[in-house]
């Protein structure tokens, strides 16, 4: 029925259909979906654009073109300087400054931290002032330095636990103990060193610089020295004062001095007698102390002697010895009676005989006695009374021999 019929329209709402999609809606959509593509679609739009709006499209890309960079693999091609790389820079010296960046050198011409020839160093900083860390090749060590306005200071390794084991080092100590040390002498209050032995090097001084013998402090050349050389062996062994030797003892016993020269020559063999010793302008004595002087053809010297040659004894019964062995001697009997004798001994021997003795009463009074001497031996001597005597009589006598 014609009532059933819409109305000629030109547009969805005219014909009364509201789920459809309108040009409007349409163009909104595919505006979206191009502004929400990826860059590349959304170039289609940036050229879209350009063609509705750029009369001079063709001009405008190549102009837009010309100031892009081409495709690269490095810093370098993209014209970057800004920026840290990584680059092999062959054979060149560390002392000289790079850009900051990992760098490696394969050989160093100078300034390595070690004698290895390859090093990977990364550089940091500008050119006044920069830092390198620098590793060897195949080695876990790891060393840095500082260049300060032109003032380059030395490698300086850094430790870690591949180089360093806290576990293994001693405690801080002040003592040879303290540290585990069993092979060194140690030095007591005093500044003494204690050891069962010490060992030097064999050399002669040369200098305050000297690295061999047993010397003093910093005078080197001044202590004692071996002269020669090897493990076992040495001719001499002197003392140095100063390079220059005052004393020397060599292997066969001998002395030397400068002043002196050979003090062998100066010493002689322990002896008992004038000749033991070399001396020939001096007398000796015979056994008994005594020396018979030849007085005509002797020096002064050779009249000197010993006070042993002037021995005595100053008792009642005593004796006195003379240089030239001449032997006084001297004594007092007890009491002889008439016609009676006595035999006594001398208070020493002679050493050879008697030459004479003499004998008299030894009384405070007038009688007169008279005694006869007779010497028996060279040790004894006998006194008699040669007739009655008014009284029992003492006698004193003395004696002279040899």
């Amino acid at each position: 029925m014609p009532e059933s019929k819409a109305d000629k329209a030109s547009t969805l709402a005219g014909y009364g259909i509201n789920d459809g999609a309108t040009k409007s809606d349409l163009k909104a959509a595919i505006d979206g979906l191009v502004a929400g593509a990826p860059g590349a679609l959304n170039t289609l739009k940036e050229l879209a654009d350009a063609l509705g709006s750029d009369g001079n499209f063709a001009a405008t890309v190549t102009n837009k073109l010309a100031t892009k960079s081409d495709k690269a693999t490095t810093l370098t091609g993209y014209g970057i300087t800004d920026a840290a790389g990584s680059v092999f820079s062959g054979s060149n010296s560390l002392n000289t400054y790079t850009v900051p960046g990992v760098y490696e050198y394969d050989p160093v011409v100078d300034g390595a931290p070690t004698s290895i020839p390859n090093h990977t160093v990364l550089s940091m900083g500008r050119v006044a002032r920069w830092t390198q860390l620098a590793i060897p090749y195949r080695k876990d060590q790891l060393f840095f330095r500082r260049n300060i306005d032109g003032n380059r200071g030395e490698w300086q390794e850094v430790w870690h636990g591949g180089n360093f084991r806290p576990e293994l080092k001693a405690d801080k100590a002040t003592t040879l103990a303290g540290y585990g040390i069993t092979d060194a002498t140690s030095k007591d209050a005093n500044n003494r060193s204690w050891a069962s032995a010490f060992r030097a090097s064999k050399g002669l001084p040369n200098g305050d610089e000297s690295r061999t013998g047993f010397a003093f402090e910093t005078d080197g050349d001044t202590g004692l020295f071996a002269d020669g050389s090897g493990i076992s062996g040495s001719s001499a062994l002197g003392m140095y004062i100063d390079s220059s030797k005052v004393f020397q003892v060599g292997r066969g016993g001998q002395i030397w001095s400068p002043l002196y020269g050979a003090l062998e020559d100066k010493f002689a063999a322990k002896s008992s007698t004038l000749a033991g010793y070399g001396i020939t302008d001096a007398v000796s004595i015979n056994g008994n102390g005594s020396k018979t002087f030849n007085v005509a053809n002797a020096t002064s010297a050779a009249h000197a002697v010993a006070y042993g040659q002037f021995a005595s004894s100053l008792v009642p019964t005593g004796y006195q010895y003379l240089p030239n062995g001449m032997l006084l001697q001297w004594g007092k009997t007890p009491g002889i009676a008439g016609a009676a004798s006595y035999t006594g001994n001398f208070a020493i021997a002679f050493p050879n005989g008697v030459f004479s003795m003499t004998a008299s009463s030894y009384l405070d009074t007038n009688n007169s006695e008279f005694f006869n001497v007779f010497v028996v031996s060279n040790t004894q001597y006998r006194i008699t009374s040669g007739a009655v005597a008014a009284q029992s009589a003492p006698v004193t006598w003395i004696a002279i021999g040899y």
